[in-house]
């Protein structure tokens, strides 16, 4: 697997932030395609982010900034189809190839297993740490899931469906951005939300439960930053 950064920059201030997207406005500003190059696999179809991709290469859809340290990231995930042993991941600190991707395939066994790879994705360095199955973990297809992850110092924490998948300390990685991935499935993701230390705010007029987005506040002029780096 190949993940470039996005060297997309916003202003750190020391602050707590929310931000979220529904992608109810139906366009993928602010987020690049990491792997493959070439053509957009991803888009916007009735209000989620949708992707197809026939392959065990995860294709990979990032945003943030590369100095990002502590934070959580989660989002809704449901399997539309499943083409044969592939997962679903959500990356964290991942900067110029070198990240912590935290997934869920059917790879062992036709069981959805939870698992971590750490390091470089070109291969100069690397770690696998497989999980165990549990019921929760089973990733239905057309059923909405829930994928979640926090890192906080050198600790991180995998949550899938509000249940524990897996822990695990590294201290190698300390900022980067975000990115969802994909391999073998057809997926449609919704309400990603990331929240902490140097996140922008913003949370769509289109989220349930929206609080009010003040007009010409910060968090309009934030998401301006986001959508148009």
């Amino acid at each position: 697997m190949v993940v470039l950064a996005l060297g997309v920059a916003f202003a750190p201030d020391g602050r707590t932030g929310v931000f979220r997207d529904d992608f109810e406005d139906g366009d993928l500003k602010g987020w690049k395609q990491l792997f493959p190059e070439g053509g957009l696999l991803w888009k916007v179809v009735d209000g989620e982010l949708t992707v197809t991709h026939r392959s065990n290469f995860s294709t990979v859809l990032g945003m943030g900034d590369p100095t990002w340290t502590d934070y959580t990231f989660e989002c809704d995930a449901t399997l539309v189809e499943d083409f044969g042993p592939g997962d679903v991941d959500l990356f964290v600190r991942e900067k110029w190839s070198e990240g912590m991707l935290f997934g869920v395939g059917d790879f062992f066994g036709g069981l959805n297993i939870p698992f971590i790879q750490i390091g470089d994705f070109m291969g100069a360095w690397g770690e696998n740490v497989q999980g165990v199955f549990d019921a929760d973990f089973d990733l239905k297809l057309n059923r909405r899931h829930h994928l979640k992850v926090e890192a906080d110092g050198r600790k991180f924490t995998y949550w899938i469906n509000g249940k524990v998948a897996l822990r695990r300390e590294d201290a190698r990685l300390k900022e980067g951005h975000i990115a969802l991935g994909a391999a073998n499935y057809s997926i449609r993701f919704d309400n990603v939300q990331i929240e902490g230390r140097d996140i922008p705010d913003f949370t769509p007029p289109t989220w349930k439960g929206a609080r009010a987005v003040q007009p010409g506040g910060k968090a309009t002029g934030t998401w301006g930053a986001v959508k148009n780096p």
